[in-house]
C-alpha cells in the first residue's frame, strides 16, 4: 500500500478514488499518515469524518481479531483502542498492509516479533472484504449478516390449522379485525392522533381457532394493494426456549431481551433461515461485538429490512403476534412489566415512526392471558372474539362428510348422526381442536363388524362400541395436547363458576382462584371460553370441557369422588352397546356426586351471598308444603361430606339411619358442614339424603333426593301421582325424633328427566317403558304439610347437570329400537 504524504491528504489521486468506505457508499479521502516520530495517533493528523459518517470498528471486534495469539493480555486492550481510534477519523484500514499496522502500533508493542504477527493478523482481518467489518450503525450491521439469506416463502400450515374455515366461522371476526386495521393504517399514513391506531387483539383459549384465524387473515392481508403482513408466531417454529440461551448471554437487561427476541422472530419469518437456533447464535454473537444499541430505533431497523425484503413499495405493513400470552410462562416478562417482547412492537404504531420507515405499521396480537391485563393500561384495545361452533353447521359441513367417506357403504348414516356424531359433538363443539381431533378420529376408522348385523338394534349396539372407542382416542389426543397440568388446575374454587346451576357466580380477569388469575387459567385453556370483552371487570360464566373433567377426576385427590359417575356411565354405554340397557342408578349416582361437587366448589367461595336451594336445583315447581326453593335460603358450607358412594367412605351400614341422620344434623348445626349420602333400602321414598346448613343461625334443612329414573313419557299428573306417593313414604319413614326437632326443616325433590310439559319426551322417549302400575296414595298423613315437595324436570335437570348432560342424555335416550330390518355389513 502506497503511503500518502502529508500534503497530499484529502487530493482527487488514482488511488483515493479505488479506495470506498465501509458499506461501499462512497470513496474515502483518506490514507495512513506518514511516519515520524510522534504517537501514533498524533501521527495520525487527518480531518475529522464528515457529518453523518458512522464509527465502522468496534472494540470488540478488533479483540476479538487477537484472541488466541500469544501476546501479553496487558496489551490487548491499549491495541485494540488504538486500532479504534484511527477508525473514528479514518475508517480506510482495510487498505492497511502489515507495515502500516506495525507503524500504527510500533509505541505499543516493544517486541518486534509480536508486533509483526498482530500487524499481519491485523491486516488479514481487514482485508477479508468491507462488509467483514463490524458496525455500530444497526441497519449497516443487519445488511451485512442478512446479506447471506434470501426470502422465505409463507409458512406451511400446521397440522392444527387443518380445521375448515366455514366450520369455525370465521367471517365476522375478520371483517372486524380488517377493518380496525384499515383505519388504523389510514390514521398513521395522515399524520393523525396514533392512539387512534388501536391495538386489535384476538382473544380466545388454546384450542379455539387463533392460528387458523391468524392465517387466514395474513392470507387476505397479503392480496390487498400496497400491503405485506408479517407473522410471528411461537407455533411456527419460533418457541422461546430454543433462542433463550443465546439471548442470555447477549444481555441480562429483560426490555434489551425483549427486543432481541423479537427481532429474531420477524427475521426468521422473513429471511430463508433454515434454523432459528444456529440463527439466533450467529446474530446474537455478532450482535455483542459490534455492539451497536439495543432499542426501539434497532427494532425498527429490523423492521425496515422485513419490509425491504418482501415489498419495499408497500405503504402498508401489519405484524401479526400469536400467542402472545406464553412469554410470562417462559419466565421472560416480570411482575414489575419489564421485558415484555410485544411492548416495542405496540410503539410502531405511531404516526412518528410512520415518517421516519415511510410506511405505517400496525400490529395484531392472539392470545389470551396475563398480556391481555397488561394491554389494557397500555392503549387503546379492539378486541376480536372467535365465535363457538354452531353445532349443526359444524356436523354437516365438517364431521358427516368425513363420516360419509370413512362408512361408504353404510346406508345409515342418520342413525351414526343419532348414536355418535350429536352427543360427541355436543361435548366437543366448544373447542374445534377437539372437534379436528375427532374429525380425525373418524377418518381413520377401520370398521369390520364380524356378527353379521340383521337388526337395526344389533346395528345400534355395534355403533355405539364405536363411539365409546372415538371418544376415548379424542380423549386421549387432548390430554397429549393439554398435558396433567389442565386436570391439576381444575380445582373446586375454580370448577365453581362454571358448574352452579343458576349461572350466578361469575368471574372476571382479575378474579384469582385458587391463588391463579383467571386471565392465567384462560390462556392454559381450563376454561374453554372467548370474552366479549377485554375490560378487566366484565364479569362472565365459562365454560368446561367433560374431557377435562373426567381427567381431574382421575388425577385431583379434590375431585377423586367425582370418578364413580365417570364409571357409573362407562357401564351404562358399555351395556348399551353389548344390546342391553343397563342405565340402572346413572341418575341417582350423578344426583349425589355432583349435588356434592357443588357444594364442594362452594364451600371455597366463602363470599358468595344470596345463596339459596333455587341455585342448586333451578326451576323447581313446589308441589305440596308451604315453601318455594328460593325461599331456603342456605349458608355456604365451610366443609362437604359425601358418604356411602365408595367402601372406603362408607358408614357403617349396622347404624341405623336415625342416628347417621342426627350425628350429620349435628355437623350441619354446629360447623356448618354440609353432608350427602346414600339411603339404604330400608328407608323408603328417596335415593339419598343431603343435609344443608340454613342461613337461620343452628337451622338445619333435611332434603330428600328422589330420582325417577325410568321415564314414563306420562303426563304431569303421572308424576305429580308419584311424587306424592314418595313424599308420603319419606315423611313415614323418618323418625319422631326428627320430626319434632322445631331446628330441621324438611323438603323432598322429585327428580325426572321427562319434560312434563309435554306428553312426550321432546321427540326423544316416545316409546320408553309404561310404567305397570299407578302408585295410589293414602290418606294424607297428618303432618305431611310439614315436609315440602318440589319437583325438578327434564329443563331443571339439564341445567343441573350442565357439563355432564350431554353424556347423560347419551346414555338415557338412546335406548334400543327393537324394529327389525334389512342386513347391515362393511368390508374394510
Amino acid at each position: 500500500m502506497d503511503v500518502v504524504d502529508a500534503d497530499a491528504v484529502g487530493s482527487d489521486s488514482e488511488c483515493q478514488k479505488k479506495r470506498r468506505r465501509i458499506g461501499g457508499q462512497h470513496a474515502s479521502p483518506w490514507a495512513p499518515a506518514p511516519r515520524s516520530s510522534s504517537s501514533p495517533l498524533e501521527r495520525l493528523s487527518l480531518p475529522p469524518l464528515e457529518s453523518g459518517d458512522e464509527v465502522t470498528l468496534t472494540t470488540n471486534w478488533v479483540m476479538a481479531q487477537l484472541q488466541g495469539m500469544k501476546l501479553n493480555e496487558t496489551l490487548i486492550s491499549p491495541v485494540a483502542s488504538c486500532v479504534v481510534a484511527c477508525a473514528d477519523i479514518s475508517d480506510d484500514l482495510y487498505q492497511y498492509k502489515a507495515t502500516d499496522f506495525q507503524f500504527l502500533l510500533q509505541d505499543i508493542i516493544k517486541d518486534q516479533t509480536q508486533l509483526k504477527t498482530v500487524a499481519l493478523r491485523l491486516q488479514n482481518a481487514f482485508a477479508k472484504s468491507p462488509q467483514a467489518v463490524p458496525t455500530r450503525d444497526a441497519a449497516r450491521f443487519l445488511t451485512r449478516l442478512l446479506s447471506k439469506y434470501g426470502k422465505r416463502e409463507r409458512l406451511a400450515l400446521q397440522e392444527q390449522l387443518d380445521t375448515s374455515m366455514q366450520a369455525l366461522n370465521l367471517e365476522e371476526p375478520l371483517k372486524k379485525a380488517k377493518t380496525h386495521l384499515a383505519k388504523g393504517h389510514s390514521m398513521l399514513n395522515s399524520g393523525g392522533n396514533s392512539r387512534g391506531a388501536a391495538l386489535v387483539t384476538v382473544l380466545a383459549c388454546p384450542g379455539k381457532g387463533k392460528s387458523r384465524f391468524l392465517h387466514e387473515l395474513s392470507d387476505t392481508l397479503n392480496q390487498e394493494e400496497n400491503s405485506i403482513c408479517i407473522p410471528i408466531t411461537f407455533n411456527g417454529k419460533q418457541m422461546l426456549g430454543a433462542t433463550k440461551i443465546y439471548v442470555n448471554k447477549l444481555t441480562r437487561d429483560p426490555d434489551e431481551q425483549a427486543i432481541v427476541h423479537l427481532g429474531l422472530r420477524l427475521l426468521h419469518s422473513t429471511f430463508s433461515v433454515p434454523d432459528v437456533r444456529i440463527f439466533a447464535r450467529e446474530f446474537c454473537k455478532e450482535l455483542k461485538i459490534s455492539e451497536c444499541e439495543i432499542d426501539n430505533y434497532f427494532l425498527e431497523e429490523v423492521v425496515r429490512l422485513c419490509h425491504e425484503k418482501q415489498d419495499g413499495a408497500a405503504e402498508k405493513v401489519t405484524i401479526i403476534v400469536d400467542e402472545s400470552g406464553k412469554l410470562s410462562a417462559e419466565g421472560l416478562t416480570t411482575d414489575s412489566g419489564a421485558g415484555d417482547e410485544f411492548s416495542a412492537l405496540r410503539d410502531l404504531a405511531s404516526s412518528e415512526v410512520c415518517k421516519r420507515l415511510g410506511f405505517s405499521c400496525m400490529v395484531l396480537q392472539a392470545g389470551l392471558g396475563d398480556f391481555a391485563v397488561r394491554t389494557m393500561s397500555g392503549r387503546d384495545v379492539v378486541v376480536v372474539c372467535l365465535l363457538d361452533f354452531i353445532h349443526e353447521e359444524a356436523i354437516d359441513k365438517l364431521i358427516m362428510p368425513v363420516l360419509q367417506t370413512t362408512l361408504s357403504d353404510f346406508a345409515d348414516l342418520d342413525l351414526w348422526e343419532k348414536l355418535v356424531v350429536d352427543p360427541l359433538m355436543a361435548e366437543y363443539r366448544l373447542l374445534p381442536r377437539a372437534v379436528e381431533c375427532f374429525k380425525n378420529a373418524i377418518a381413520a376408522l377401520d370398521i369390520n363388524f364380524e356378527d353379521q348385523i340383521t337388526s337395526k338394534a344389533a346395528l345400534g349396539c355395534a355403533i355405539r362400541k364405536v363411539g365409546l372407542r372415538l371418544r376415548d382416542e379424542v380423549d386421549e389426543e387432548l390430554q397429549t395436547k393439554y398435558g396433567e397440568e389442565i386436570a391439576t388446575l381444575l380445582t373446586p374454587e375454580v370448577l365453581a363458576p362454571a358448574i352452579l346451576p343458576s349461572r350466578r357466580l361469575q368471574v372476571n380477569l382479575l378474579s384469582q382462584l385458587n391463588g391463579r388469575n383467571v386471565s392465567e387459567l384462560l390462556s392454559r385453556g381450563v376454561y374453554v371460553n372467548s370474552l366479549r370483552d377485554l375490560d378487566r371487570k366484565t364479569e362472565f360464566v365459562p365454560n368446561i370441557l367433560p374431557a377435562f373433567l373426567r381427567k381431574a377426576a382421575e388425577t385431583n385427590e379434590e375431585l377423586k369422588h367425582f370418578k364413580p359417575w365417570w364409571q357409573e356411565l362407562d357401564n351404562v354405554l358399555a351395556a348399551q352397546a353389548n344390546g342391553t340397557q343397563g342405565a340402572g342408578r346413572l341418575l341417582e349416582r350423578g344426583l349425589q356426586i355432583w349435588t356434592c361437587t357443588i357444594l364442594l366448589a362452594l364451600s371455597k367461595w366463602q363470599h358468595f351471598e344470596g345463596f339459596s336451594l333455587a341455585d342448586l336445583f333451578p326451576t323447581t315447581v313446589p308441589m305440596g308444603g308451604s315453601k318455594e326453593a328460593v325461599q331456603y335460603q342456605l349458608q355456604v358450607p365451610k366443609e362437604v361430606n359425601l358418604l356411602g358412594i365408595s367402601p372406603a367412605s362408607s358408614l357403617n351400614l349396622s347404624i341405623s339411619p336415625h342416628v347417621r341422620l342426627r350425628g350429620a344434623i349435628e355437623l350441619a348445626r354446629n360447623s356448618q358442614t354440609a353432608s350427602v349420602f346414600e339411603l339404604i333400602a330400608e328407608h323408603p321414598g328417596a335415593d339419598a339424603i343431603a343435609l344443608l346448613p340454613l342461613r337461620a343461625k343452628k337451622r338445619v334443612l333435611l332434603l330428600g333426593l328422589e330420582s325417577h329414573g325410568i321415564s314414563s313419557g306420562a303426563k304431569i299428573k303421572r308424576h305429580r301421582s308419584a311424587a306424592e306417593y314418595k313424599r308420603k313414604k319419606f315423611w313415614e319413614a323418618l323418625h319422631t325424633e326428627l320430626k319434632q326437632d322445631s331446628d330441621v326443616e324438611f323438603a323432598l325433590l322429585y327428580i325426572t328427566h321427562d319434560d312434563v310439559d309435554n306428553a312426550a319426551d321432546d321427540g326423544e322417549g316416545k316409546e320408553l317403558e309404561e310404567e305397570k302400575e299407578e302408585k295410589e296414595i293414602d290418606a294424607p298423613t297428618e303432618d305431611l304439610h310439614e315436609l315440602t315437595l318440589l319437583i325438578m324436570e327434564r329443563s331443571g335437570l339439564k341445567a343441573f347437570l350442565g357439563p355432564l348432560w350431554d353424556q347423560y342424555r347419551q346414555a338415557r335416550y338412546m335406548k334400543r329400537r327393537p324394529t327389525p330390518c334389512t342386513q347391515f355389513g362393511k368390508k374394510k
